[in-house]
């Protein structure tokens, strides 16, 4: 993961005034809204977030299909932007 997704990340987190325990808990909801079952403990996800932020780890596929629900951005969408190319 770039410092570039981890700060995106965070960003968009605290853009909207969410804590990190919040961001978990809409992660598990977006799951749970989507069938899946099997998150793990909103505490454990926390600690997730912060070393995704942190560009600790590399965030998995599926939490970035939930991050895009959660967010309500494509997945083509998801993460920072290459600025346009002047014309």
């Amino acid at each position: 993961m770039t410092t570039e997704l981890g700060t995106w990340l965070r960003a968009q987190r605290e853009e909207r005034g969410w804590s990190r325990s919040h961001m978990a808990r809409q992660l598990v909801t977006a799951a749970r809204d989507g069938g899946d079952d099997a998150m793990p403990a909103v505490d454990t996800l926390r600690k997730n977030i912060y070393r995704w932020e942190n560009d600790e780890v590399d965030i998995s596929d599926r939490y970035r299909l939930l991050y895009c629900r959660v967010l309500a951005v494509k997945p083509a969408h998801f993460g920072p932007q290459p600025a346009p190319e002047p014309t």
